[in-house]
């Protein structure tokens, strides 16, 4: 999905079952985060998540069940680039609402000052 101004707003790529989303980064990026967004979804994430850490990836936000439904988590790589995992969760319709609900108090509390 390219913009009007040539950069990448979403773009898939896929490799067997594994589908690589990537896309430009988008307003003030820091330093660190100069190349694309990368997000992997696969069903072996867990296993893909733990080579990465075993290899010196350091946890952004770890891989964890989100109220969207997916098992999600962000790691940067050794050399600052940042990676994102997901593959639909498998839960209860309970502890998806609970966390539906925890995302969306957090969502509506007013922004530090």
């Amino acid at each position: 999905m390219p913009l009007p101004n040539g950069r990448i707003m979403h773009a898939v790529l896929r490799v067997g079952d594994t589908a690589f989303m990537l896309a430009d980064p988008f307003g003030p990026a820091p330093k660190e985060m100069a190349g694309a967004y990368v997000h992997v979804q696969d069903r072996g994430i867990e296993r893909m998540w733990q080579k990465a850490v075993d290899n010196g990836a350091t946890v952004v936000m770890p891989l964890a069940n989100q109220f969207w439904g997916d098992k999600y988590g962000q790691l940067r790589d050794p050399f600052g680039q940042l990676w994102s995992f997901g593959w639909p969760a498998k839960m209860s319709e309970a502890e998806k609402q609970r966390l539906q609900q925890e995302a969306m108090a957090q969502m509506s509390q007013a922004p530090p000052a």
